[in-house]
């Protein structure tokens, strides 16, 4: 602003030739711009107070020390500070001199002063007096627009209305336009939008107004002009950009900023989220564009507003033709592309971010053609893999992945983790097999597509890697691969040495990998290599020693099964006799000791089994399953060498429910017997649990046979005896054989059952031939006396009765069928008859009888004596008949033959009775059969004998020789239930049933 002073010529003089010498040129007075303000001040300082010429030297003291003040704000405002002061004192000194016309110019620039010193109170009063003083429409427009700006910055918008109004209204105001301009602001901050934009468009339209000052000239201010359209587009964006906007500001824009100020305004509506508006904008400013530079950055932001929209393959199509202009530039590397390449980045960077939770497939493409444009840029190739293994196209996101793997920059780390673990995504997509209850073992199948690329990527990952930050985990990745996948021989092999690499920090992870190499082994059923390599992993992991060690135990249990399943037990047995799990986990000895004792009983080395049962025995906390097995086995080795005692304790330790009851005390009871000690409870205890019959007949027959008062156990016995009345008969026939008490046999007969049976009828025939022998006796004793008539006649009579009584026996014979009792008493009675008829018939005549009654009497007789004589003649007749049974004798024979010995004397006196009263001709026949011999008894043999036979059974004792051999032996003995033990074990070993070995294995 010119505040130039005109004082009078003759005032002015001096000072006017000391500034004309001081001048010179611009460069010398910037160059001697202080000394020339020291000179002022000292000239200042030398006029006197009063000296006319003192006033326009302050003034032109005041205006260079302003000058100066305004260079050194340029760079710090505060650094003309002091300078503004002393201005500001100089030009309060100058004005009160100066005339009242001239000191508005002097107001304002002190009020300029003061606003640079941050005095706005100082400015407005400064302003306050040019309008107080008589000063010009221009300098009063020039400070009303000065307040006005004052009152702006302290955002007092009515009172900076009111002055900008009046600088508007001041028509010969130079800054209207920038007053109108400025109102327009006033309106944008007061939020009346609308207004502000017409007044911006009113300025524009009106050539008074487009000027920031009218002094700059009567042409067109291009700077103001570009200044307010940009501002203009400010406004329309801030009001929301509406559908008139872009042409409005086409219109009114100057040509130079036409392009600039609608891409100023895209990008503020852009800014601003008004998507629909900023793409129609950029889609008018790329129509308008030629440069490809600038083409290229409008297509980005039309890319950005087509994604923001959701229009995917318009902005595909928007981004891919930016790449295209991209490549049109040749290697444009300076600032300007740089941040376009940024921004292109970006844009797609920004895409990604839109879908990060449901990627399209046109981002992919972008991406793609991103890459393909910027190979260079490893982050977006990352990217782009990532957007395709989040739409699960796996097989581009794992290309993607490998190629910067492989490629060595920076990303190859990651790269190579991010493919892993897509592959891994990708396997897990494959279709799954159909579940199966049992767990999954080892596929047989041809590994997936998806697996190849996981077995693939791991290996790539080993090779390439720079970092090996994942080198552990991955190495046991591609091992568990290879055994998941049916390679066992490779996996195994990986696993084996990753578990014994010191190296691996992961103690669990190297567990696991021995744990897999040696499931693997078993797969493969490698149980050598499986106790070989958990022996080194003992050694090589000490905490899990005892499990490892455990592993190569069972290996070595299931190695001796094996060998076992191929007939090679020698080499089972010499894998197995060495071992004894000394320090190894209870379950483990027990394990290994009955695998031991399979094989000791298959081998035949019965000692040692039966040493191996005890040990097992032996074994702290063994459980009852196991206990009960090595008494079993316990009991019937006992029971191979011959010690049933030991058998008998072992059978009694064992838990009841092992066998059924009845059988067990059977086994009991045999043992018992076998062992010599009293089997009776066992028998007793028998006969209550079993239901068989014949068995507990046999039982309670034995019982009898063996008591000390038979006859009473019989009663004891008789419920189960009765039902078989054989054997109960056949008891009371050897019983009566032993004792010919008749008390036994009455009570023989009186069992009807047992009168059925055929001991039964011998035992009939025993009663038959007792009454027999009374009868005979009691007939024999008879005799008639003939003394006299009544001792006759008492006699006649008893002989009579007598019998009587025979027939009454001879008819119970008869009905009973029993030939020998019907021989009998047949033979006594023909006997006794004849006898009779011969003793009455030759009895005397009473005395004093006349030769008639002599005759009646004889003939009396006859008539009396003649029914005996018949009945004799019938009965040897019928004797004859029985005699003449050629299978007669033979069966008495045969019967004598077959009875026990107790029932042998009853059969050879009944032969001995009928020798007697037998024909001549069958006397010599009886004879010989009641003579014949009876068994040879065998010499026993000595104890020396015995025992070494039974010595020879214990070293062998499935040889049959040995066992008949001492069969024989005990035979001759005479200890039946040895003897019927041993036939039992002989008729065992010769079907097969008699090794009892048992069938545990490894797998129990």
């Amino acid at each position: 602003m010119d505040f130039t002073f005109r004082p009078k010529l003759g005032q002015l003089r001096n000072g006017m030739l000391l500034t004309a010498a001081l001048l010179g040129s611009a460069q010398v007075y910037a160059q001697s711009e202080n000394a020339l303000i020291d000179k002022f001040t000292m000239v200042y300082l030398r006029l006197a107070p009063t000296d006319q010429a003192k006033n326009g030297v302050t003034l032109r003291l005041a205006d260079l020390h302003a000058e100066r003040a305004r260079k050194l704000s340029v760079e710090d405002l505060a650094a003309g500070e002091k300078d503004r002061a002393l201005a500001l004192k100089y030009y309060r000194e100058a004005v009160k001199g100066t005339p009242e016309e001239t000191q508005a110019r002097i107001w304002i620039q002190m009020g300029h002063l003061h606003e640079m010193s941050s005095d706005s109170s100082g400015a407005l009063k400064a302003y306050e007096q040019v309008l107080a003083l008589p000063s010009t429409p221009e300098q009063k427009a020039d400070a009303h627009l000065s307040m006005a700006e004052v009152f702006f910055k302290q955002r007092n918008f009515p009172a900076a209305a009111k002055n900008y109004g009046e600088v508007i209204n001041n028509e010969k105001s130079p800054s209207r336009g920038f007053a109108a301009y400025r109102m327009a602001w006033v309106d944008f901050n007061t939020g009346r939008i609308e207004p502000g934009i017409q007044a911006l468009v009113k300025i524009l339209r009106t050539p008074e107004l487009s000027r920031r000052s009218a002094t700059a000239g009567a042409g067109a201010d291009q700077q103001f002009q570009e200044e307010v359209s940009r501002d203009l587009a400010t406004f329309m964006a801030k009001r929301r950009v509406q559908k008139d906007d872009l042409n409005t500001l086409f219109e009114v824009s100057p040509a130079s900023t036409k392009v600039a100020n609608l891409m100023y305004l895209a990008g503020e509506a852009e800014r601003l989220g008004q998507t629909n508006e900023a793409l129609q904008l950029w889609q008018f400013v790329h129509s308008k564009q030629s440069e490809p530079r600038e083409r290229l950055e409008s297509l980005i932001h039309i890319a950005g507003l087509q994604i923001a929209g959701g229009g995917g393959d318009q902005a595909l199509t928007s981004y891919e033709n930016a790449l295209q202009l991209w490549q049109t530039l040749g290697g444009c590397v300076d600032e300007g592309c740089k941040e376009l390449r940024t921004r292109v980045k970006n844009t797609l960077v920004d895409w990604n971010r839109v879908e990060k939770k449901n990627p399209s497939e046109q981002l992919v493409k972008a991406y793609q053609a991103f890459t393909q444009t910027f190979p260079e840029d490893t982050a977006m190739r990352m990217y782009l893999a990532q957007v395709a293994r989040e739409r699960k196209d796996y097989n581009l996101a794992l290309n993607t992945y490998m190629a910067v793997g492989r490629s060595g920059v920076e990303e190859s780390e990651p790269a190579l983790i991010a493919a892993i673990e897509t592959a891994e995504l990708a396997v897990a997509a494959d279709p799954k097999p159909a579940a199966t209850a049992e767990k999954a073992a080892p596929t047989e199948t041809q590994p997936s597509a998806n697996a190849l690329r996981l077995k693939t990527a791991y290996e790539t990952y080993i090779q390439h890697s720079k970092k090996k930050e994942r080198l552990t985990e991955v190495r046991y990745q591609l091992a568990k691969w290879n055994y998941d996948n049916g390679d066992l021989e490779t996996g195994a092999t990986q696993l084996r040495e990753f578990a014994l690499d010191h190296n691996v920090k992961d103690q669990k992870l190297r567990d696991q990998a021995a744990n897999l190499s040696l499931d693997a082994l078993a797969i493969l059923k490698d149980d050598v290599r499986i106790r070989g390599w958990a022996e080194e992993f003992a050694s090589a992991m000490p905490s899990h020693a005892g499990e490892k060690r455990q592993v190569a135990r069972k290996a070595l249990l299931n190695q001796s099964a094996k060998l076992s399943e191929q007939k090679d037990l020698a080499a089972a047995w010499a894998l197995l006799e060495k071992e004894n799990f000394a320090n190894a986990p209870a379950e483990d000895r027990v394990l290994l000791l009955k695998n031991k004792l399979v094989l000791a009983e298959k081998l035949g080395h019965y000692p040692q089994a039966r040493l191996i049962s005890d040990e097992l025995l032996a074994q702290p906390n063994l459980n009852a399953e196991d206990q009960q097995y090595a008494l079993s086995r316990k009991a019937w080795l006992s029971e191979l060498v011959l010690d049933f005692d030991g058998a008998l304790t072992a059978t009694q330790k064992m838990k009841a429910n092992d066998l059924p009851p009845d059988q067990r005390l059977l086994k009991l009871a045999m043992y018992a017997d076998l062992a010599s000690k009293d089997a009776r409870s066992f028998y007793t205890q028998y006969l209550k649990v079993s239901k068989d019959s014949a068995s507990r007949v046999a039982i309670a027959s034995q019982l009898v046979k063996s008591s000390g008062t038979p006859l009473k156990e019989i009663e004891v016995q008789r419920a189960v005896l009765a039902e078989n009345p054989e054997v109960l008969g056949q008891l009371y026939l050897e019983l009566f054989g032993q004792t010919r008490d008749a008390g036994i046999l009455k009570k023989a007969l009186a069992t009807p059952a047992v009168v059925k049976s055929k001991s039964g009828a011998l035992l009939q025939r025993q009663d038959f031939l007792a009454r027999y022998e009374v009868l005979k006796k009691n007939i024999a004793a008879q005799s008639i006396d003939a003394s006299n008539m009544k001792k006759m006649a008492a006699g006649l009579k008893a002989r009579v009765a007598t019998l009587n009584e025979g027939d009454k026996l001879a008819n119970q014979v008869i009905a009973a069928g029993d030939w020998t009792s019907q021989v009998a008493v047949f033979t006594l009675l023909a006997n006794e008859n004849e006898r009779f008829y011969q003793e009455i018939m030759g009895l005397p005549l009473p005395q004093g009888l006349s030769p008639e009654e002599e005759n009646e009497y004889m003939q009396a007789l006859s008539q009396q004596s003649a029914p005996h004589q018949t009945k004799a003649n019938d009965l040897k007749a019928k004797l004859a008949e029985f005699w003449g049974q050629a299978d007669a004798i033979p069966q008495l024979e045969k019967s004598l033959d077959l009875a026990a010995a107790e029932v042998r004397p009853l059969i050879k006196s009944e032969i001995e009775l009928l020798s007697g009263l037998a024909p001549e001709d069958k006397k010599a026949q009886l004879a010989a059969v009641a003579n014949k011999p009876t068994a040879i008894v065998a010499e026993k043999p000595s104890v020396q004998v015995l025992e070494g036979a039974k010595a020879a059974v214990r070293a062998d004792p499935m040889n049959r020789q040995s066992l008949n051999n001492l069969l024989e032996l005990e035979q001759k003995w005479g200890r039946p239930a040895m003897v019927s033990y041993l036939k039992g074990r002989i008729e065992s070993l010769s079907s097969g049933l008699g090794d009892g070995k048992s069938e545990t294995s490894s797998k129990n």
